[in-house]
């Protein structure tokens, strides 16, 4: 019921999840975040100090409830899945941009760009920066938004994703989100039930493109319906609209 109802992340905090679909706890906590989202926004004309403010509030809450219980304790970690603060600092960098403040130069700067991105890999084939857990993520969440903004608004960005190959694979990324640990299960599962024992490899590459074929599938026959509705009901008021 907490998965039908957008609340896989407090499934997730209370450790009840469905393991097959575990991805969909941030699912959850995006849905949650674009609930409120709306809302903050059209009570708010400073919106980088409210954003700032959401922050701080949250980063204080999770603080309290992690040196008054534990880090472990499912109070802590339901908080924690909320993320709202980290969507925050998404929030912030789509400011920066919409305003063209001067901060986006520093952003833009190569060396902020090389650090960003070392972490990022750093993360990928070690571990995430961790100093304490309440705020690791938030330390995180800093240099990958420098990497987005860099490489969707920066012309000068020391690395470029617009091809072919990566704009096909981000039509379909949440697809590859969404279902991986699916495709895996199934897989798993298949092989297991034939009595099949291939390479590691061979089970990976498999893995991998089922990922994609389901994720393209998705995209076509599922999403984009969906995408198709939504820009309908879109308004976008041009700048020159008086003209």
């Amino acid at each position: 019921m907490l998965y039908i109802f957008l609340l896989a992340n407090i499934a997730y905090g209370l450790k009840i999840t469905i393991t097959s679909i575990t991805p969909l706890w941030s699912a959850g906590a995006e849905d949650q975040f674009y609930l409120i989202w709306p809302v903050i926004v059209k009570k708010t004309s400073n919106y980088l100090l409210t954003f700032v403010s959401l922050i701080l509030l949250s980063l204080i809450t999770k603080l309290v409830v992690y040196a008054t219980l534990t880090p472990k304790s499912m109070v802590y970690m339901v908080i924690s899945k909320t993320n709202i603060d980290i969507m925050c600092f998404g929030a912030i960098g789509a400011y920066l941009v919409y305003s063209k403040n001067n901060i986006l130069k520093v952003l833009y700067r190569k060396e902020i760009q090389l650090i960003s991105w070392g972490i990022l890999i750093t993360s990928i084939f070690y571990k995430p920066i961790h100093i304490y857990s309440f705020i690791d993520g938030e330390l995180n969440s800093i240099f990958y938004l420098i990497i987005i903004l860099n490489v969707s608004t920066n012309k000068n960005t020391i690395i470029s994703l617009e091809n072919k190959i990566f704009n096909f694979i981000g039509k379909i990324s949440y697809g590859i989100y969404i279902y991986h640990m699916l495709v895996i299960y199934i897989v798993s599962y298949q092989l297991k039930y034939l009595g099949l024992k291939l390479d590691i490899i061979i089970v990976h590459l498999l893995i991998f493109l089922l990922t994609i074929l389901t994720s393209w599938i998705s995209y076509e026959y599922f999403e984009k319906p969906f995408l198709i509705k939504k820009s309908k009901y879109t308004i976008v008021t041009s700048s020159n609209s008086s003209n």
